[in-house]
C-alpha cells in the first residue's frame, strides 16, 4: 500500500498564455503572466497517443512486447475545461477563440468577411492580414503568435504539463437562473499536435494571474430581444462559438512538429440556445421556426455593459416546450453573416 502523500482535485490549476512565435512554448515571466481560469476541477487531457498491440506472425498465440508500437508525434491532443466566467479570463479566451483582437473596449467581433490571420506557419511571428504588422492583442500587452502554451499545473513538483501551439477550438459560455442565480459558466477545449512536455516545473506563482472575483450574471443583462422576441422572462441562455482547427504537414528533424495550422475551415460558426416564458409574444416561434425566418438576438447591459451578444441575423434551428413553474419554450438558432458588417459582436467587461 501506498504511503504517499495524496492531493485534492482542487490542488491543480489551470492556465494560458500567448506565445510569441507559433509554437514555442513560453515560460511565464516578467511581461508573460500565465491567466488562470476557475475551474470545476482538472480534466484529464486527450493524448492521443498510438498504440498498436496488435499480434504478429511468430511463435505461440500471443503478441510479444517486440510487437508493440507507440507515437506520440503529431497526433492531435485536446485539452478540455469547465468552470466559471470572470473578467480576467473570459475576454483573452474570446479573443483566442475568435482568433480576433479587442476592436474597441471589452468588444470581440466576428465580420461577415472573417479570415484567420496569416503566417500560421511554425516557427514565425504571426501577422495581421490587414496591415501586415505583427499580430497582437490588447489584452496581452505586445507580440501575440495566436497559438497559446497551455499549463495543467500539478501540486507535485516537475510533475505539472506544459502544451504548445494550443488553439482553442471551441468556447461555450452559459448561464441558467436555476444555478448560482445565472453566473455565467465556461466550457472550451484547446487543440495542439505539437510535443507535449508532462514532466515541467511549476510556474513561478510571481508571473501568475489570478481569475477574478468578478463574474457575469444573467440578470446584467437588462435589455434582450431573443429570437425577434423583445424582453421575454428568460431563464437561460447559452453561446457557443467553434473554430475549427487542423495541424498540416510536418517539419523539422530533432523535433517532428506541424508546419502549418490551418483555422476557421469550413467555417467559424456560433450556435446559442435560450430558455424563456411562452406567452402570446413567443408564440408564434413554431411559425418562424417552420419558416426559416430570420431572428435577432440582443442581450446587453445598458448601465455598465458588462456581458453582451449581438447577432442581426440567425435562423431557429430547434423550437420545444420546456417546463418549468410556467410553461416555457428552448429555442436553439445558428448565426448567420449578413452583406456586411458584423457577424457577431460579444461584449466581455475585463478587470
Amino acid at each position: 500500500m501506498s504511503q504517499a502523500a495524496h492531493y485534492s482535485p482542487q490542488e491543480f490549476r489551470f492556465g494560458f498564455l500567448p506565445e510569441e512565435t507559433i509554437g514555442t512554448a513560453l515560460v511565464p515571466a516578467s511581461g508573460k503572466t500565465l491567466q488562470l481560469i476557475n475551474v470545476d476541477s482538472i480534466s484529464a487531457p486527450s493524448l492521443n497517443t498510438e498504440i498498436v498491440s496488435d499480434v504478429k506472425t511468430g511463435a505461440g498465440r500471443t503478441a510479444k512486447t517486440a510487437d508493440l508500437y507507440v507515437n506520440s508525434t503529431l497526433m492531435k491532443r485536446e485539452i478540455s475545461f469547465s468552470g466559471t466566467a470572470d473578467y480576467n479570463s473570459l475576454p483573452e479566451l474570446l479573443s483566442a477563440v475568435m482568433g480576433v483582437a479587442e476592436v474597441s473596449t471589452d468588444l470581440f467581433k466576428i465580420v461577415v468577411g472573417h479570415t484567420p490571420l496569416f503566417d500560421m506557419k511554425t516557427d514565425v511571428q504571426r501577422t495581421d492580414s490587414a496591415t501586415t504588422a505583427t499580430y497582437s492583442s490588447a489584452w496581452a500587452g505586445g507580440v501575440n503568435a495566436g497559438t497559446h502554451t497551455v499549463y495543467i499545473w500539478s501540486p507535485i513538483a516537475a510533475k505539472s504539463m506544459q502544451f504548445k501551439g494550443c488553439t482553442l477550438q471551441s468556447l461555450t459560455v452559459s448561464s441558467d437562473m436555476g444555478s448560482e442565480s445565472g453566473r455565467f459558466k465556461i466550457e472550451g477545449s484547446w487543440v495542439t499536435s505539437y510535443n507535449a512536455d508532462l514532466t515541467v516545473a511549476a510556474p513561478n506563482s510571481s508571473y501568475v494571474t489570478a481569475y477574478s472575483s468578478n463574474n457575469y450574471y444573467l440578470t446584467d443583462i437588462d435589455t434582450h430581444t431573443i429570437a425577434g422576441v423583445s424582453d421575454p422572462v428568460m431563464q437561460s441562455f447559452s453561446m457557443t462559438v467553434e473554430n475549427p482547427t487542423e495541424y498540416l504537414g510536418f517539419v523539422g528533424t530533432s523535433e517532428i512538429k506541424p508546419e502549418v495550422i490551418s483555422r476557421s475551415i469550413p467555417e467559424i460558426s456560433a450556435n446559442w440556445e435560450s430558455t424563456f416564458k411562452y406567452d402570446t409574444d413567443s408564440a408564434a416561434l413554431f411559425e418562424t421556426y417552420e419558416a426559416g425566418t430570420n431572428v435577432a438576438l440582443t442581450t446587453s447591459d445598458s448601465n455598465n455593459a458588462k456581458i453582451g451578444f449581438t447577432s442581426a441575423n440567425n435562423v431557429i434551428t430547434s423550437v420545444g416546450f420546456a417546463e418549468n413553474a410556467a410553461q416555457y419554450v428552448t429555442v436553439g438558432a445558428k448565426v448567420l453573416a449578413g452583406a456586411s458588417g458584423s457577424m457577431l459582436e460579444i461584449v466581455a467587461k475585463d478587470a
